[in-house]
């Protein structure tokens, strides 16, 4: 019931395409933690990636394709399955570090694509990292709440089962915003 209210609350946000393509988009893994699935498999397709890759990057890029955006708006999101591949392709878009976020949460909105990029074995970037899209801030809890692929809803861990609505503290590093629109005063968190 929570997650029906935040859904609520997204759409008087006025994202009610993406809301409805992140809603079509909701999926398990068959078998679960196997990167596998109808649904999944065609979204893994959509970017070329196989069954059984990491799929967080896909199911965000699904979307926003099958939200019925403005071609222009498309052509600033990158076509990937790739989680850093996504964020480093995407040069057409405002990126918001995470210290800009901190320093004012106010650039954060419903509707960016948000991005952790994970160090590899060396402890460096550009490891795995993992992806979403944000559809609600919480500036005084210092949260976002976010729809995201290959998750799951007890830890948000980056390798799960479906695709979940959680609930995250600003620890995410990097925003990317697609859409240009300012929320209603009166919704603003």
């Amino acid at each position: 019931m929570r997650n029906i209210k935040r859904f609520a609350e997204f759409v008087f946000e006025g994202l009610s395409g993406l809301t409805k393509s992140a809603l079509d988009a909701v999926t398990l893994e068959n078998p679960p933690g196997s990167n596998k699935g109808d649904k999944v498999e065609v979204m893994q397709r959509s970017v070329g990636i196989s069954p059984g890759d990491p799929w967080c990057a896909a199911f965000v890029y699904s979307i926003f394709k099958n939200a019925n955006l403005d071609p222009a708006i498309m052509k600033r999101i990158p076509k990937s399955g790739g989680v850093n591949k996504m964020w480093q392709s995407a040069t057409n878009v405002k990126k918001i570090t995470k210290e800009e976020a901190l320093k004012n949460p106010d650039l954060i909105l419903p509707g960016m694509i948000f991005f952790y990029l994970t160090k590899n074995d060396k402890g460096q970037y550009p490891g795995t990292g993992h992806t979403g899209m944000v559809i609600k801030v919480d500036k005084n809890n210092k949260t976002i709440t976010s729809i995201e692929g290959n998750t799951n809803p007890f830890d948000g861990a980056r390798e799960g089962f479906g695709s979940f609505v959680i609930t995250r503290k600003w620890r995410i590093q990097v925003y990317l915003k697609i859409l240009n629109y300012t929320p209603p005063k009166c919704l603003a968190l």
